[in-house]
């Protein structure tokens, strides 16, 4: 699905346009329950109508393929992988769902306001990085010989449309958050320029979990992701206390940085290949699996990643002159 791109802006357009269109309805029949009903019920006929298309779709451009249709990934290889993706996912969003509840918890609902519109814009932010992960994954999994590169271009890109908004928000937050009134601006500034340079570091970290998750290393990823939920959470509850809702945006800067850190660390020695034109190289040799890996993953030394190319092993053919 992440390789057949208009899907992706034409449902979630039809999603906006519908809950628009029943908010309003449904408010006025139910002020409680309106929106929860607004919100949920376009999303079934909208997930049933989209796969199916986009079976039939892919069904069409496959039907010449009838051997790598027979030879795909063994479904509990796929299984396992979607189990770990899952577990991975629920470790990240526990730090994004806990903060917002912890503030309010801590600092009341007035600074709680101010700190929500400082993070939702961040949030938006990280999107950028996290969505350019996901391509990374598509990307890799269907040219895995050219994994290293595909890594670099999409960080690359990522800390293009990454760092320039950064920038604009940490010189001109005031001025932005006077949308909402000089009260937020006055005490949702601080708070939101910290979080959005916690917005670099998160570019490397998500990359860097991308092509983990490519390269089939889901028990490093869970790991991760529960570490900086783990951090993130922790500071967040010690610096609330002494320093407000700043020091929530602290507590992220702090916890990215590091994961930032240990992804460069990691990386370093294919990048460094990379730099010197061996990425080839760089790409086959920088593959470690370690025991954390080999629950989800299983006992591989390349990519598992469901390879469309056929490969039921989901690994590349190996090229000439390589052991």
């Amino acid at each position: 699905v992440y390789k057949r791109q208009p899907w992706v802006p034409i449902e979630n357009g039809i999603f906006g346009v519908l809950k628009i269109g029943l908010l309003f309805p449904f408010a006025t029949w139910s002020p409680e329950l309106g929106i929860f009903w607004a919100w949920t019920l376009p999303v079934f006929p909208i997930v049933v109508a989209i796969n199916l298309l986009v079976a039939r779709q892919m069904r069409a451009r496959t039907s010449d393929r009838a051997d790598a249709e027979r030879n795909g990934p063994p479904l509990r290889e796929m299984l396992s992988f979607s189990l770990a993706d899952w577990l991975s996912s629920i470790a990240r969003l526990a730090a994004f769902v806990i903060i917002p509840l912890l503030v309010l918890a801590v600092e009341g609902s007035v600074r709680a306001a101010y700190f929500n519109v400082a993070w939702i814009i961040t949030f938006t932010v990280f999107t950028l990085s996290i969505n350019a992960a996901h391509a990374l994954l598509a990307e890799n999994s269907h040219e895995q010989d050219k994994e290293l590169r595909n890594t670099m271009q999409a960080g690359l890109l990522s800390l293009g449309l990454t760092a320039p908004i950064v920038l604009v928000g940490v010189i001109g937050a005031p001025l932005l958050l006077l949308v909402y009134g000089s009260d937020f601006s006055d005490n949702a500034s601080g708070v939101l320029r910290i979080l959005l340079l916690a917005a670099l570091p998160n570019v490397v970290h998500q990359i860097h979990v991308g092509r983990l998750r490519s390269q089939g290393r889901m028990g490093t990823v869970i790991a991760l992701e529960s570490a900086l939920s783990v951090i993130v959470v922790g500071l967040s509850w010690a610096l609330l206390s002494r320093d407000g809702i700043e020091g929530v945006g602290v507590a992220w800067l702090i916890g990215l940085s590091i994961l930032a850190a240990y992804a460069m660390i990691r990386e370093w020695p294919a990048l460094r290949r990379a730099a010197t034109g061996r990425a080839d190289d760089a790409d086959s040799s920088s593959r470690p699996h370690g025991p954390g890996d080999a629950g989800a993953a299983g006992s591989r030394a390349t990519p598992s990643t469901p390879s469309p190319s056929g490969d039921p092993s989901g690994t590349a053919p190996e090229r000439a002159g390589q052991p």
